[in-house]
């Protein structure tokens, strides 16, 4: 169960990062005020390791399975970010696999 709503909500998140096409993207585009302060988040571009194996570490809700799930979506992001096709994908999903990558490393045993 938890897996399942893990994977499910990486791939609604990757889905949504690989929306590229332009009429798409400027028409989802908020409208801004003239001096309204920008907002944004900066993710520095991270030494992106191919994960090869990961599994439970003994984590109530993370066992084997889930941790291959996570392990799965985390090289499916990275992979998404080095075929970007402009930087703020690429930082988009590299944040995206940043974040499975901290949750891999705080409840399962990985290889990279």
């Amino acid at each position: 169960m938890l897996s399942s709503k893990i994977r499910t909500t990486i791939v609604v998140i990757v889905a949504g990062l690989s929306v590229s096409a332009p009429g798409v993207a400027n028409a989802a585009a908020p409208v801004r005020q003239s001096g309204a302060a920008k907002l944004g988040v900066t993710v520095q571009k991270m030494d992106a390791p191919i994960i090869k194996e990961a599994g439970g570490a003994g984590v109530p809700g993370y066992d084997d399975e889930t941790c291959g799930d996570l392990a799965a979506a985390y090289n499916e992001a990275v992979g998404y970010a080095m075929g970007a096709s402009d930087s703020q994908q690429e930082q988009g999903f590299l944040g995206v696999a940043a974040h499975i990558y901290g949750e891999l490393t705080d409840n399962c045993l990985v290889v990279d």
